[in-house]
């Protein structure tokens, strides 16, 4: 009889095949005489992975009265894996390889080694391994931002089965991670990548796991390399500054940049354009390097755009230019020139120096536009010097002629000379009219005198042979009653004068030129509401202009004034439908006041800033940052957006006296009782 023996941690499963082979062998034993080895063993499998039964048939050709010993021999460890009596010629071994034996270093190249008294019997060696071969394949090697990846995934322990376990996805570098069911040793699975995924090579990992209670028995890992292409996602415009002066340079970086924001390198198709949609430059560079460009002195004022074109994006980005207010002065022998090179009106007053006395004159140019005076002093050589407070030029050993220091311009020079043609010319007449008359031998005296008479219609004559004085009467003339008029207030160089916080009025009005009357009737009517306040006018071509001063106020808050002013106007403005634009600013001046008039030196752009809110504003009143910061307590105003400039939207006027006078008057009842 035979005896099997079954060692395992689980219970194994007897094999008809394993038990015929040792049936075999017996018989060989019994009928071979010339078999020296009385101990035989079946060679196992040449791998085991952990969870695998081994079995080991045992032959021995007579039994003794010894143990039957066998041990599993590994390269860390050696384990007793059977130790028994035999009573029968053969016994079947069987265990089964665990986690817990693999860890203890039953693991790797091992054998079987069986002692039986004196003799012993060793099988071939074997491997016993925890591995599980893992193939993986990608649908593509190279993938866009975005993409989706495609892998199959076969798996077999080393010992040839398939594996049910885990399967866990991951892309080293990133927190992309999948875990996903694998059943009889294949998987399908699909990676979704980022849309902002870097650019470069990475390493997809796929680790397969069998698993029994909550222990990982096999596992096994593959890796695939795939690699993100680069793409150019956006096109950004890096600039250094926001706003510039004319007649410097505009510095920009063109960016073309991948899904990440890194920069890529690359072509890229840029445009200038002015405030007026006008393109000035159009080029094609290259991405991520320094470009530059010069504005004239006269480049537009307002916002510019820079566009630029690659791979089908677009990228935009805006600067502003500012206002530039300059005159160039020239002069040339006995002219000055002087010639608007800004990009916007030259609204100023000019100092020109001659010698030891100055003229000061009042100049508006539109852009480009240029205007010529002589230069007339008594004659001699001189040295000219021309400054409107920012610029000036001065010219030596300028030969001047004329009766006194002053300019005038051609035009006038040229109706002057025709004003001294035609006196001369009335003189000549006068003269040959009276020799022609006393050549006839006519009296000509009362004749002449009725003549004079009649010219002298208006106002007084003495009748010099009557002794008398004669008042002549007419029913066309009205007489003109003196008026008291407002401030004036006039634009020229102070030198000596206060800096003052003046709050600025700008009063905008539009019209046809088939309605420029009824315009100038409208002025007049604004005017006469400007004397009746504290507020010094300046009239300009396109806009009047009201300052209130601390010279004149005798206050530095001076907002509230100028707010109830912008009302008043706005109310006939609105009256007479028609389209304007007010607005205040508070800024710095040099000013002085002589009499009725404000002689005044605008700093820091304060009409510049004053002139843009007002263009901006539409049938209202708009106040600047500073203006609405020195006014916050007794004006209301809405806070908007014109154009890139921040700036408020009157509402309303806070009576703070009358408020005064409430408060006052509740204190002194409260007192009384």
């Amino acid at each position: 009889m035979h005896k099997n023996i079954y060692i395992a941690i689980q219970p194994g499963k007897s094999k008809m095949k394993k038990s015929i082979f040792a049936y075999f062998v017996y018989l060989l034993i019994i009928f071979s005489p010339l078999i020296s080895a009385e101990i035989i063993l079946n060679e196992p499998k040449p791998v085991y992975n952990i969870g695998d039964e081994i079995f080991i048939s045992v032959l021995v050709s007579e039994i003794k009265d010894e143990p039957l010993k066998l041990e599993l021999v590994c390269s860390e460890a050696t384990e007793v894996i059977y130790t028994s009596y035999l009573h029968e010629n053969s016994v079947n071994v069987y265990f089964m390889t665990s986690k817990k034996k693999f860890d203890k270093g039953l693991h790797g190249i091992c054998k079987i080694i069986a002692s039986y008294g004196n003799e012993t019997q060793t099988t071939t060696q074997f491997n016993i391994t925890n591995l599980v071969e893992v193939e993986v394949a990608l649908n593509d090697k190279q993938f866009m931002p975005g993409a989706s990846i495609m892998l199959n995934v076969n798996a077999k322990k080393l010992n040839g089965e398939p594996v049910d376990g885990i399967a866990t996805i991951k892309i080293e570098g990133t927190n992309i991670a999948k875990q996903l069911l694998m059943h009889n040793g294949k998987l399908k699975a699909n990676i979704s990548l980022p849309e902002n995924m870097a650019a470069g090579n990475y390493l997809l990992t796929v680790t397969i796991d069998e698993k029994a209670g909550g222990e990982i028995l096999n596992t096994g890992t593959a890796q695939m390399q795939f690699y993100v292409k680069q793409v150019p996602t956006e096109i950004v415009i890096v600039m250094e500054q926001q706003d510039y002066k004319p007649g410097t340079s505009v510095a920009f970086i063109p960016e073309l940049r991948d899904q990440t924001g890194n920069k890529i390198d690359g072509e890229i198709t840029i445009s200038v354009e002015d405030s007026n949609e006008k393109r000035v430059m159009e080029k094609i560079v290259k991405a991520n390097e320094k470009q530059e460009f010069g504005l004239m002195r006269n480049a537009s004022a307002g916002y510019w755009s820079i566009e630029a074109r690659a791979n089908g994006l677009d990228g935009r980005r805006l600067f502003y230019v500012l206002e530039n207010e300059e005159a160039e002065f020239r002069v040339i022998n006995d002219t000055l020139i002087v010639e608007n090179v800004g990009n916007v009106p030259y609204e100023k007053s000019i100092e020109v120096r001659i010698g030891n006395e100055s003229y000061i004159k009042d100049i508006y140019l539109d852009v480009g536009q240029r205007v010529k005076f002589l230069l007339q002093a008594p004659t001699g050589v001189y040295d000219v010097e021309i400054t409107d407070g920012v610029k000036s030029v001065r010219a030596s050993n300028v030969a001047l002629t004329g009766k006194a220091i002053g300019l005038r311009t051609h035009r006038e020079r040229k109706q002057s000379t025709l004003r001294y043609i035609f006196a001369w010319l009335f003189f000549i007449g006068v003269v040959v009219a009276f020799m022609f008359i006393s050549a006839r031998n006519i009296r000509p005296t009362l004749k002449f005198r009725f003549s004079l008479s009649k010219l002298s219609r208006f106002g007084k004559r003495k009748d010099e042979h009557a002794g008398r004085v004669i008042k002549i009467k007419s029913a066309n003339i009205k007489t003109v009653q003196p008026t008291t008029r407002g401030f004036e207030a006039l634009h020229s160089l102070v030198v000596k004068g206060n800096k003052n916080n003046a709050c600025v009025l700008a009063i905008r009005i539009e019209s046809e030129p088939k309605q420029e009357q009824e315009k100038k009737s409208l002025i007049e009517e604004i005017e006469k509401i400007i004397e009746k306040s504290e507020g010094a006018l300046y009239r300009t071509q396109e806009m009047l202009f009201v300052i209130f001063s601390p010279s004149i106020t005798k206050t530095y808050k001076n907002e509230s004034k100028a707010g109830r002013l912008a009302e008043q106007i706005a109310e006939l403005l609105n009256k007479q439908e028609v389209e304007f634009g007010i607005a205040m600013h508070t800024g710095e001046i040099i000013d002085v006041l002589e009499g009725k008039t404000l002689r005044f030196t605008p700093l820091h752009g304060i009409f510049a800033t004053t002139r843009k809110l007002a263009r901006l504003a539409k049938n209202e009143i708009l106040l600047s940052e500073t203006s609405h910061r020195k006014s916050v307590t007794e004006i209301r105003a809405e806070k908007i957006e014109r154009d890139g400039m921040i700036c408020y939207r009157l509402q309303r006027i806070i009576d703070v006296e009358s408020r005064k006078k409430f408060i006052d008057d509740f204190l002194k009842r409260q007192q009384q009782s």
